[in-house]
């Protein structure tokens, strides 16, 4: 018998004739896909991709490639708060050994053993209204971010939410928004300037501020005036007085944020014209610096030494850091929530110590385009340790910054006594089984959506210093984590993107593609399946030309 009949045990010479011609057209068609394929995966490994990935965690640093954290001269002179603790206030000077009651205003707004318990509100996120409803109990204060100047008008603007104040109010916290030239993420001085030296512009802010105040029944305002462009301190004084004036007719109270070591403050008479002011002891190192910690205890020490020379401590409001900030050698400094801090180090597989000098925690991590960056930022043990020095300095409370980007674990103690005493009966165990949380947190911007991380329980082991009452280690076990979203897709550039849904066409395409050459213009060609087979050679040149294949 012939082949085709011992195969296919038939006479029929054409069924073979018609197999073999088949067989010649798949595997002429799997020939084409497969060369479109390996177009199409060159195409995308040779082209940088559209969508901005960078900062996405890709692997771990050694510790020896990242340069040490060297502490300031200034901290150099400060032995810690353990030392601060056992030996200046031994004998029971400080507050908190003394379990005395706070007498923090002559209303008695806030008289209770534990101080001023306050936090900062932003509408901007999410998780901050989430954390606000979940621990509004565990405050006696709320600090929202809604009274702000426009710089184009030199006006006051709101951005109050109604379902906000409505929440605060319906569980008894007293509200107390604050008065910012920030405008768009920029501390506006020039607008500020204006207001500042000129009466009418002056009066009518305090007079809108005192109307805000009362149609909304809030307890006073917190003012927020960063970056400012005056030459002579008195501008701002006498600001502070005429709104202090104003208010405290009103039966309102007025307290400011003042950074440290700022010489924008006259911070001895700005106490005359204030209820508290509010120390913002944190961006020991910025987006303005090199890496290193949020805050570190030594640094914090100084900060409340040099201002309580010139201010009653009792009138000191600690604000405490609930955050931390992303550093890159040659690019932007980005700051970053607790949980952004875990799920990028569990990303990167990065190890987290817990410096128990600064009370601070950082890593290290290098990125998809192999950039280096340090992560420093704060967590339950650096509020707890800090909390704890505020109680035994005998300030007049603590304000957390800010609601949304805490670690959950702060709530264990943030309403709870912090003298000796009462810690001895406190259950560290509750800082060590971390649960996870279901709500989301977002991160980034833009349409396209990646999901970092899922809900897991951590653990993390703490180290207690039982002389001191403080933690003097942390080992992160297991990082615990919640459901962590990065948004990618928005360009602060403006684009315009060419696309052609092409043949490709043997008498078009050609035409087009040397007028995109000339004006060198990329584009994007969107084909058919068989037209892209019948003409070969253009879309060889398409892909030549680095234009993408769709």
């Amino acid at each position: 018998m012939s082949a085709s009949s011992q195969v296919f045990q038939t006479t029929n010479t054409t069924r073979w004739q018609r197999f073999k011609w088949l067989g010649r057209l798949l595997l002429f068609i799997l020939i084409i896909f497969g060369l479109i394929f390996s177009i199409a995966v060159h195409v995308i490994s040779k082209q940088n991709p559209t969508i901005p990935l960078e900062g996405r965690a890709v692997k771990k640093v050694l510790a020896g490639d990242v340069p040490a954290y060297r502490q300031s001269n200034l901290a150099k002179k400060y032995r810690g708060f353990r030392s601060m603790i056992n030996v200046k206030w031994a004998a029971g000077r400080g507050c908190g050994q003394a379990d005395t009651v706070l007498n923090l205003s002559k209303n008695n707004d806030f008289s209770d053993s534990l101080g001023i318990r306050a936090a900062f509100f932003v509408n901007w996120d999410a998780q901050s209204y989430f954390s606000l409803k979940k621990n509004i109990s565990k405050l006696n204060l709320v600090l929202p971010e809604w009274l702000f100047i426009d710089p184009k008008a030199d006006t006051l603007f709101s951005v109050m939410e109604p379902r906000v104040l409505e929440l605060i109010k319906t569980s008894g916290v007293k509200v107390m928004p604050m008065l910012s030239n920030n405008y768009n993420g920029v501390f506006t001085g020039k607008a500020l300037h204006r207001i500042l030296n000129d009466p009418t512009k002056s009066d009518r802010l305090v007079q809108d501020v005192a109307r805000f105040l009362v149609k909304n029944n809030l307890a006073g305002i917190n003012v927020d005036f960063e970056d400012l462009n005056e030459k002579n301190n008195d501008v701002l004084t006498n600001f502070e007085k005429k709104l202090y004036t104003t208010l405290h007719d009103l039966n309102l109270l007025v307290t400011q944020n003042v950074s440290p070591f700022n010489e924008d403050y006259d911070y001895a008479q700005l106490a005359k014209y204030n209820d508290y002011i509010f120390l913002m002891a944190y961006d020991e190192f910025n987006d303005g610096t090199k890496p290193g910690p949020i805050c570190s205890q030594k640094w914090i020490e100084s900060a409340v030494d040099d201002l309580a020379k010139k201010v009653d401590p009792s009138k000191i409001v600690l604000n405490l850091a609930a955050f931390g900030y992303d550093w890159t050698k040659k690019g932007k400094t980005i700051p970053v929530t607790y949980q952004e801090a875990l799920a990028t180090a569990r990303e990167s597989d990065a190890t987290i110590d817990y410096n128990n000098d600064t009370y601070n925690l950082n890593y290290s991590y290098y990125d998809d385009k192999n950039v280096i960056h340090e992560v420093y930022f704060t967590d339950a043990a650096t509020n707890f340790n800090s909390l704890r020095f505020a109680t035994e300095y005998g300030l007049a409370g603590t304000a957390l910054w800010r609601l949304g980007s805490e670690d959950s674990r702060v709530w264990e103690f943030y309403n709870k006594p912090m003298n000796k005493a009462a810690l001895h009966n406190f259950d560290f165990k509750a800082l060590t089984d971390v649960p996870s949380m279901a709500t989301p947190d977002f991160i980034g911007q833009g349409e396209i959506l990646d999901m970092l991380s899922t809900p897991t329980d951590g653990h993390i082991t703490p180290e207690i210093d039982s002389s001191a009452m403080l933690i003097s280690e942390e080992q992160y076990d297991k990082l615990p984590s919640t459901y962590v979203v990065k948004k990618y897709g928005q360009s602060s550039e403006k684009k315009l993107v060419l696309t052609y849904d092409d043949g490709p066409d043997p008498k078009y395409t050609p035409e087009i593609l040397d007028t995109l050459a000339y004006y060198h213009v990329p584009a994007a060609f969107f084909m058919i399946g068989i037209n892209m087979e019948n003409n070969i050679p253009l879309v060889k040149k398409i892909f030549s030309e680095e234009h993408e294949i769709g």
